[in-house]
């Protein structure tokens, strides 16, 4: 409030009420804010992945080893029934590669990093979908990929991890990301959906890439099998990552058979669960 200072008020003293409006530039303080925010999730996620991607490496080496031991497993049983003395040269050097076959197995056992436990908290898919795609912007505007994001606009919170989901859905966008690199066609992009029902929360991901034969719609989540060329830490091992994230958090993952534009991930989580505040394997 402050005294009128016309002429009238000379006279008569009066005082009138005025309403200041401050505006304040934060463009600057916003986006360091949202750099920090990102450079964080890189470090939460950094270190997560290579410990999962250490792990889910030695598992898998371990499942390509146990193969071949079992047909030798196989060859011994049946070189022991016969019982015949001029196979029994045969038969201990199956037994000694059989032995070295199995304390390989467990030296590799010991080498398994554990996963710490993690906090399991009500988690809005919206939100870690577009952490991802934040943390993914430089790479699609280099690409000059064409993005739709078409979230649910009230998506319902499920139980999970957040570091985790972001780790599968960042596997599942990369692989869109390279998939449409590859693309033949004039416009490379890729669409994520998301929706729920009274049950289930939905994610979509699909892009117009090259896609993914229906005979190897279940080997891309194999061990080491890739389409890429081998090499690099996760060669062949991230959708193995991808489905035991899923798998841990109750969930599905599959590719639409139905998809013949590129190739369709459909991915599930139920909305209720009966969780403890945090456990081991997510």
């Amino acid at each position: 409030m402050e005294n009128a200072v016309n002429a009238n008020a000379f006279f008569d003293h009066a005082a009138k009420q005025y309403l200041i409006l401050t505006i304040t530039d934060i463009t600057r303080q916003r986006r360091q804010m949202e750099e920090l925010h990102l450079q964080t999730l890189k470090t939460i996620m950094s270190e997560d992945e290579r410990v999962r991607s250490i792990r889910e490496t030695l598992l898998g080496a371990m499942h390509q080893i146990q193969m071949p031991m079992n047909q030798i497993r196989a060859a011994e049983q049946i070189l022991k029934h016969k019982r015949d003395d001029q196979h029994v040269g045969l038969l201990q050097s199956l037994q000694q590669i059989q032995q070295s076959g199995e304390e390989a197995i467990t030296t590799m056992q010991k080498c398994i990093p554990e996963i710490l436990q993690t906090a399991v908290i009500p988690v809005n898919l919206n939100q870690i979908l577009h952490d991802v795609l934040l943390l993914s912007d430089q790479r699609i505007l280099s690409e000059g990929i064409d993005v739709h994001w078409q979230p649910l606009s009230e998506l319902p919170h499920m139980l999970g991890s957040e570091n985790r989901l972001r780790i599968l859905f960042k596997q599942l966008i990369d692989n869109a990301i390279d998939a449409v690199s590859k693309s033949n066609s004039g416009e490379q992009r890729f669409k994520i959906t998301t929706d729920a029902d009274a049950d289930l929360v939905y994610v979509c991901i699909e892009d117009n890439g090259p896609g993914i034969p229906l005979k190897n719609a279940a080997k891309v989540f194999e061990p080491f099998y890739t389409t890429r060329p081998m090499g690099g830490n996760q060669a062949g091992m991230g959708l193995v990552m991808a489905k035991e994230i899923v798998n841990q958090h109750q969930g599905f993952i599959d590719i639409d058979p139905a998809y013949d534009q590129g190739c369709r991930f459909k991915i599930s989580f139920p909305l209720h669960r009966q969780e403890s505040g945090s456990y081991r394997n997510v």
